[in-house]
């Protein structure tokens, strides 16, 4: 949900670019985390915020990061011949 319809604009770019490219390096395995907040807020400040109203919210992160399936990275190389 969180990379899902993005509106195409520069604002949105200068605002949420960051965490998109951070939930496609993810997805990839290229990192263990992703950016959850806006405008490059850091994780545990968004999350201490959200865990004043969702008491559990940390843990719940931790878990979704975590979680990996039905996250299959398939590295296919072709072979170039001389």
């Amino acid at each position: 949900m969180l990379a899902l319809d993005p509106t195409i604009s520069l604002l949105n770019y200068k605002f949420c670019g960051e965490r998109y490219r951070s939930i496609n390096s993810w997805l990839f395995g290229d990192r263990s985390d992703f950016s959850l907040g806006f405008a490059g807020q850091d994780n545990d400040s968004y999350i201490s915020l959200l865990e004043r109203s969702q008491e559990g919210y940390r843990d719940h992160v931790a878990k979704m990061f975590a979680n990996r399936d039905g996250i299959d990275v398939v590295n296919v190389r072709k072979a170039v011949s001389a």
